[in-house]
């Protein structure tokens, strides 16, 4: 049992695991402004709820970046995918209004379906926008036409590999903001590999072990 234990162990914090945070987007009234502090070009994951009024979010550069932006939203067999969408825009420098630099706002034939395997669910996934900024503060508003639903914005590009008990932490949290129970973690494929591993080592020893009982009963 030890050495399965052993190589469960080894399997596990050698599969690789993109790195990325999950924030919870909490905003209490309109036009409240939710300040991203960490690095845009790092991979995050916002997680908010549009409640009657869209979701601002606004973040400084200090140098040139290359800005990627997609949502995700939880599939529904049933249905079309809610029509969120994104507007960019810059703050002017001195501080008399914004300047648009993008709007993105995909069709139902634009978001595609995607299993997330770590996460245990299936998302519609929109297109990843790519846009080259310069320095200056910028927002991003999330919304759609009624501002009602719940989706996942990701931003920044994808980092090192990240812990597997980090994984398991991000993977919960998104499935408990969609309101799954801690048992829709059997889903996961970060839960039930390393589960179906374990069955196959004790199988493994197990068989071992009666076909030596029967050679020395022989």
């Amino acid at each position: 049992m030890k050495k399965i234990l052993f190589i469960l162990g080894v399997t596990l914090l050698a599969s690789p695991v993109l790195a990325y945070e999950v924030l919870l987007t909490e905003v209490q009234k309109p036009y409240e402004v939710v300040d991203i502090d960490i690095d845009i070009d790092e991979r995050q994951t916002h997680l908010g709820t549009l409640e009657d009024f869209p979701v601002m979010y606004q973040f400084k550069l200090s140098e040139d970046t290359a800005f990627n932006v997609s949502l995700r939203q939880l599939y529904q067999v049933e249905g079309d995918p809610i029509p969120f969408g994104l507007i960019l825009v810059k703050q002017d420098r001195r501080g008399g209004g914004v300047t648009e630099i993008a709007r993105f706002n995909p069709q139902n034939e634009n978001w595609t379906r995607i299993k997330d395997g770590g996460v245990g669910l299936t998302f519609w996934q929109s297109d990843i926008i790519t846009q080259q900024l310069d320095d200056g503060v910028y927002r991003l508003e999330v919304s759609t036409p009624v501002n009602i639903g719940k989706y996942v914005l990701d931003l920044g590009q994808p980092g090192e590999s990240s812990g597997y008990f980090e994984a398991i932490s991000n993977a919960r949290t998104i499935q408990s903001f969609y309101g799954y129970s801690a048992l829709k973690m059997l889903t996961s494929s970060l839960i039930y590999y390393p589960i179906g591993i374990v069955i196959l080592l004790y199988l493994i020893r197990r068989t071992w072990q009666y076909r030596k009982v029967i050679a020395n009963g022989s």
